[in-house]
């Protein structure tokens, strides 16, 4: 995910274990977007027990229309789904932050 040129919005993902060498994971089931945060938190999804997960909040999409969901990944980003709308409004280009 993120911006390229001409303003265009990605939905790719990526991973790496060293920084140097990377692979493209599967095609995320989100809208491209930039100006949106990705943090690492513990969550429940339905009745699973708790478990780590990279969250996804917002951003914007072409036209810079700022984007009203959430996503998790318990898998390292390999596959998401999609959370219940955040409370906040749509917003993107914000700062996110875990604390436990």
């Amino acid at each position: 995910a993120g911006l390229g040129d001409s303003d265009k919005r990605f939905r790719d993902a990526w991973e790496t274990r060293d920084g140097i060498v990377w692979a493209e994971l599967p095609v995320a089931k989100w809208q491209g977007r930039g100006g949106h945060r990705v943090i690492k938190m513990d969550l429940t999804m339905g009745v699973a027990p708790l478990k780590e997960h990279l969250v996804m909040l917002g951003g914007s999409a072409n036209g810079n229309n700022p984007l009203h969901d959430a996503w998790a990944s318990d898998n390292g980003g390999f596959s998401w789904t999609e959370l219940e709308a955040p409370v906040w409004p749509a917003r993107h280009s914000f700062a996110a932050a875990m604390f436990q």
